[in-house]
């Protein structure tokens, strides 16, 4: 994304050290990604520690950039988590306690941009590490705190399936995981492929260490008609599994008309509770490239975030490479639009949705904080 002004990121930087997590109030404010693009200008993730998941993330409610990675020493396996953002690093040795991890070679990860370790998720102490496997994609829940793996899932590869970045959404009873493809890698780097595996709805198992994926039918045919372009969030306001969704659909009467659909999920019962059209005259950033929903840290308003726009009259010329963003704020009891706002980000698609303070008062947008 574009460097901000030095003033600005000064002014960032003194908001995260105010902001920043702690031990005393992590289990108190929830974090639903992994990092934010403002250390993308640091130096010291200028190498490969800056990985695409980073690059790429598109929920980064956070103030907290992770990397990890896998050392084997014999019949042993250490997972590597370090913590950008404080200069810490954690070890967690049992992560080979389900199966053997045998790594993929690292020349089939050549020309995608991914590394066999990638960061996917940050849900309050838990951090979701997606690995590339030989037996397929494995997916570890770790204890940050602890430095304990709590949860392995493998995920086996489609056939003739290219490889796939994933994101991570926790639900806040810690009972479900969605996994869903990572919509703007998918474009960049895999955009020829479509084989429908890109939406996971996994139930975790605490005592056992692992997770069972739900048929949730309904939700995939969904899914499915909208041809993968859906931004989900888990409500935070009550401890319990709702899923929150949008997406974009054509018209049943006319297919080149398309017109954003959100909705409520209830994956303990496979059952839709709620779901309405958004009108065009309301949403008039519809349909877009691609849509990111976000809720403020205390719930008190949902946002959501449209790449590209559906009004010439506002498109930015191709060649500036551009991108025109609008983001609205919702309510999130009857979804009705509250506000809105709109500003350019001059990344293409890296880290298009703003970044929104844990106060819910401030936001970066394509490296401006704004009020």
């Amino acid at each position: 994304m574009g460097v901000p002004l030095s003033k600005e990121y000064n002014e960032y930087k003194r908001i995260s050290q105010r902001s920043s997590y702690s031990r005393d109030v992590g289990l108190a404010v929830p974090s639903f990604g992994a990092c934010v693009p403002f250390f993308e200008t640091a130096s010291y993730l200028a190498d490969e520690n800056c990985c695409i998941s980073y690059k790429l993330q598109s929920t980064c409610i956070g103030d907290r950039h992770f990397h990890a990675s896998i050392q084997k020493r014999g019949l042993a396996a250490f997972l590597i988590l370090t913590d950008l953002t404080h200069g810490k690093t954690s070890t967690i040795c049992d992560i080979q306690a389900h199966s053997e991890v045998i790594l993929l070679p690292k020349k089939l990860l050549q020309f995608t941009d991914l590394q066999i370790c990638n960061v996917i998720g940050l849900h309050y102490e838990w951090l979701v590490v997606q690995v590339f496997c030989q037996d397929g994609m494995k997916f570890f829940i770790c204890d940050i705190l602890t430095n304990t793996c709590l949860v392995q899932y493998t995920h086996r590869y489609a056939p003739q399936s290219k490889l796939k970045l994933f994101e991570c959404h926790i639900s806040p009873d810690r009972t479900f995981m969605v996994l869903k493809e990572n919509q703007l890698y998918q474009t960049l780097y895999n955009s020829n492929i479509e084989d429908g595996d890109n939406f996971i709805l996994l139930q975790i198992h605490l005592p056992i260490g692992t997770c069972t994926e739900e048929p949730c039918e309904l939700l995939k045919s969904f899914v499915s008609l909208a041809h993968g372009k859906v931004a989900v969030t888990f409500d935070p306001r009550e401890d319990n599994d709702l899923i929150v969704y949008s997406c974009e659909m054509p018209d049943k009467l006319n297919r080149n008309i398309y017109k954003g659909h959100m909705g409520l999920y209830k994956p303990y019962r496979d059952a839709f509770l709620c779901t309405t059209g958004l009108l065009n005259q309301d949403f008039p950033a519809l349909p877009g490239k691609f849509l990111n929903l976000q809720f403020l840290r205390d719930g008190s308003a949902l946002v959501m975030a449209v790449l590209g726009s559906a009004n010439p009259a506002r498109t930015i010329s191709i060649l500036c490479r551009n991108q025109f963003v609008t983001v609205y704020v919702l309510d999130p009891d009857c979804f009705q639009k509250t506000g809105s706002f709109s500003y350019i980000s001059h990344s293409l698609f890296q880290h298009f949705a703003p970044v929104v303070s844990s106060s819910g008062t401030l936001a970066c947008c394509a490296g401006t904080i704004v009020n």
